[in-house]
């Protein structure tokens, strides 16, 4: 079984070579939620209920479908992040319940067949990045607090805010 297993895992780099993050761009999305879809269709699909926290631009809302709980067989907490401005989806939050760090190394494994090498990573901070033109996935694993968080970020609302920042910036400087 352990000669099995480490003969995968010496496959996984000559298999994840014919793998990119087009594939990443193909679902833009989490399961059936995407993030063109209208926000009000996602929230009414994941049972989506907003919570206190708001930090501007951003609101927050918790999905409540258990149909939606689970990502790859690791139960997780999941928020949905809205943009102020135009009431787009930004991005999902994935907070995972297992305290241990196999948890990551399983999703690390797993990003890396679909997609795969990270296109950037800090293994000293252990946060891994796969980028795509559409979307983003940033993978974290808190040594403290022993937990696993993976975001996943549409670029073109992240785009739209990095262009509204330029705007407040170039009005600051004229001011000036």
């Amino acid at each position: 079984m352990k000669l099995l297993i480490s003969l995968l895992l010496g496959l996984l780099p000559i298999l994840s070579i014919c793998q990119s993050t087009t594939e990443l761009d193909n679902k833009f999305g989490y399961k059936d939620l995407k993030f063109d879809m209208p926000f009000d269709t996602i929230t009414k699909k994941s049972k989506a209920r907003k919570i206190s926290f708001e930090k501007e631009p951003f609101v927050y809302y918790e999905i409540r479908n258990t149909e939606y709980k689970s990502f790859a067989s690791h139960v997780a907490t999941i928020y949905l992040v809205q943009y102020k401005v135009d009431s787009s989806l930004y991005a999902f939050l994935f907070y995972f319940d297992k305290k241990d760090k196999t948890e990551f190394t399983d999703l690390i494994v797993l990003f890396t067949s679909l997609y795969g090498e990270p296109t950037e990573k800090d293994v000293y901070s252990y946060i891994y990045n796969w980028k795509g033109s559409l979307c983003e996935i940033t993978l974290k694993y808190d040594y403290l607090k022993e937990s696993t968080t993976m975001e996943l970020i549409s670029n073109e609302v992240l785009n739209k805010i990095d262009a509204a920042n330029k705007k407040k910036i170039d009005k600051v400087k004229k001011e000036f």
